[in-house]
């Protein structure tokens, strides 16, 4: 049950760090 709590804690934060580094190069070039 823990390791499922910090799975769906974790999961968003990695989602939200996966779209700053997609969108980091975008703004970048822009």
């Amino acid at each position: 049950v823990k390791a499922n709590h910090i799975l769906k804690q974790l999961f968003p934060a990695l989602v939200i760090f996966g779209l700053i580094l997609g969108c980091g190069g975008d703004t970048d070039t822009k």
